[in-house]
């Protein structure tokens, strides 16, 4: 069974529970077809919430039917930063705030978040030991990305600058080198993670930092 978060805006989300069949193994539970916003999907009210079948033969498990609507209002081409910055456009002033609170959660020492090359093994042992699904990435994406444009920033210049994405109600941090060049940074490192949950491989923070190191050195 998986907690999975669904960012409808911004500053709405949406969890649910995502299982095999066998944890509903009970053959009286009447499925009947509901049509939202074109979709008919196999629905059943249970004592927990509104159980769904999902086309990959798993069950979805939302807490309401409101919830299970609110899925089918998502706009096509999300940002991915969509729910991940819940700090608007003070996120840059509070950085050092986010990233301190961030290791207070994990149990590091702040003070081995100094912006040495040690504190990213530091970083890659928190990302070895923990599944990397929806809820360690709406809680620690944010964090890491902004340590690691920390760190580029003060070994090669450049500095994270702040956008407004409209069509997604969004502040969005970009991470510009010293030349003025988007790096791409956030996108980069986001699916840097998407690809780790996928298949667990090691140093993914240091791998980051020596990637955009490189590309500012070119």
């Amino acid at each position: 069974m998986q907690k999975r978060i669904i960012y409808v805006s911004n500053i709405k989300k949406v969890t649910y529970l995502e299982m095999p069949s066998s944890y509903f193994p009970d053959e009286n539970i009447e499925f009947k077809k509901l049509t939202i916003n074109g979709h008919v999907k196999e629905t059943a009210e249970v004592s927990q919430g509104i159980l769904v079948k999902s086309s990959r033969g798993a069950y979805l498990l939302y807490a309401s039917i409101s919830d299970l609507e609110s899925v089918f209002e998502i706009p096509q081409g999300q940002h991915f930063m969509t729910g991940l910055n819940t700090y608007g456009n003070l996120v840059l002033q509070k950085s050092r705030e986010i990233v301190t609170d961030f290791a207070k959660r994990e149990s590091i020492s702040p003070a081995l978040l100094d912006g040495s090359q040690a504190s990213l093994t530091v970083l890659d042992s928190v990302i070895e030991n923990r599944t990397i699904d929806d809820e360690f990435l709406d809680k620690n994406f944010l964090p890491m990305y902004l340590y690691l444009a920390e760190m580029v920033q003060k070994d090669y210049g450049g500095a994270l600058k702040l956008f407004y994405d409209q069509d997604d109600d969004i502040w969005v941090p970009d991470f510009f080198d010293k030349d003025g060049r988007d790096t791409a940074m956030g996108i980069y490192l986001f699916e840097e993670f998407e690809r780790n949950r996928k298949q667990k491989f090691a140093g993914l923070m240091q791998t980051a930092y020596a990637f955009f190191t490189g590309q500012i050195k070119l």
